[in-house]
């Protein structure tokens, strides 16, 4: 649990999800974390300066991740699961998914994810990118860019400067080596 966290309600955890907060995180109201009986350590990650809105839940069983300073608004899903086996006898059956059925869910420096959107399994949302309100993700965004839509599309691409100055703010913040590459994640820079 990081410092300074603000909670204008108290989250509701349902199963044995593994938290991670970091600093200067602020939930605006109801926030859920579910996770089903499979799945060895389920893991939430948010990091520093995170703003969260009211009723947003968060489905997690292998690892959601949202990096610093996103912005989830209010009424979002976020979920690395479909909530039952895609399998027509595992769902008769009550049985565990199979392993391709969870799939992790990343959501990268910098963006905004607007209100009423929901974010699928397997998908990450690149830095500095926009999700459009009531969007339904199910690909994963390019950074730099607005998506809107049911399934949600490329509609717009940051200039060459606003990317320039989205990196700049990531620099002055910390968030980038001097690789230019994100620290957590050097394969995938959650600046670049």
């Amino acid at each position: 649990m990081g410092k300074h966290l603000q909670l204008q309600r108290l989250p509701v955890v349902s199963g044995h999800t593994i938290l991670h907060i970091g600093d200067d995180v602020r939930f605006s109201g109801s926030f859920a974390v579910y996770s089903g009986r499979f799945g060895n350590r389920p893991t939430l990650r948010i990091g520093n300066r995170v703003f969260i809105g009211s009723n947003v839940t968060v489905t997690c069983n292998q690892e959601v991740v949202i990096e610093d300073d996103v912005l989830i608004a209010s009424n979002c899903r976020i979920s690395d699961y479909d909530g039952h086996p895609s399998s027509l006898e595992k769902r008769i059956s009550k049985g565990a998914p199979d392993p391709e059925d969870i799939r992790p869910v990343r959501i990268r420096k910098g963006a905004w994810i607007g209100c009423g959107s929901h974010i699928f399994k397997g998908v990450t949302i690149g830095a500095g990118s926009i999700v459009g309100a009531n969007s339904v993700v199910t690909h994963d965004v390019p950074a730099y860019c607005v998506v809107a839509g049911s399934p949600a599309r490329v509609v717009k691409t940051a200039s060459r400067f606003q990317r320039g100055e989205l990196r700049d703010n990531c620099i002055r913040r910390g968030g980038l080596n001097t690789s230019g590459r994100s620290e957590e994640n050097s394969n995938a820079s959650a600046c670049s």
